[in-house]
């Protein structure tokens, strides 16, 4: 990125735009674009430098970034989500401009990616929550992700925990990047709440399909206890 920040509007993002092209790598979109089925219009640049590039961006002048009208590349909506999460926004305008990039989101890294730098949730967890509840209920999966990423990212505390796990049990969507988000939640929840999460788990009303997914996130992750791993794989077999 050039090192004078852009004064933004359409012909200037344009100029960004041309820019932002130079850091494609065709062999990374391909590999990129395979780990994303459906996905279209990737240029092929790597999160690190589109999270340099945000950061730049949110100290110069995110205002100005997020107004003006962007393209349809997968990197260009992720930076929005980056600018976003990077920038000084107040509370309003943070919460308007994380549900609205909600509604862009259509693939699982435009989610994973973008809320994992959205901070601000996580320094005042009830007043985002309402809006969390909003998100799960939803009718499109990817802001049911979205929701349930932020609870991973951010609800997975010993005051907020059950309530995580109440609003689980409400999610009845069956798009598979939702219930494995789901699955990845309570993997997450067992390496960090452990002796909540494996009473909920014992007890829980999620499908046997869930629980499968949930066992092999948990086997898959170097923070969940072996101990563990090998409860619920037998919990699960039990249960098929």
């Amino acid at each position: 990125m050039a090192d004078q920040a852009l004064k933004w509007n359409e012909k200037n993002y344009l100029i960004f735009l041309d820019e932002l092209k130079s850091y494609s790598d065709e062999k990374y979109r391909v590999f990129n674009e395979q780990l994303m089925p459906g996905t279209k219009n990737t240029l092929g640049i790597r999160v690190p430098v589109l999270r340099d590039i945000a950061k730049k961006i949110a100290k110069d002048d995110a205002a100005g970034f997020l107004a003006v009208p962007k393209g349809v590349h997968y990197e260009e909506i992720l930076l929005e989500g980056l600018v976003i999460g990077y920038a000084k926004l107040e509370l309003s305008d943070f919460l308007r401009r994380i549900n609205q990039y909600a509604g862009k989101v259509n693939n699982w890294a435009l989610c994973d990616v973008a809320v994992s730098t959205w901070k601000q949730i996580g320094k005042q967890l009830s007043l985002f929550w309402d809006t969390v509840l909003q998100m799960v209920k939803d009718e499109n999966p990817w802001i049911n992700r979205v929701g349930i990423i932020i609870m991973l990212d951010y609800y997975l505390t010993p005051k907020w925990i059950e309530k995580v796990f109440d609003t689980v049990e409400q999610i009845k969507c069956d798009a598979y990047y939702v219930r494995m988000a789901i699955a990845w939640l309570l993997a997450t929840a067992a390496a960090k709440e452990r002796e909540k999460t494996l009473k909920y788990l014992k007890s829980c009303q999620l499908d046997i399909e869930i629980l499968k997914m949930t066992a092999q996130k948990m086997r898959d992750s170097r923070r969940v206890m072996d101990e563990d791993k090998r409860w619920i794989t037998s919990f699960v077999n039990r249960k098929i």
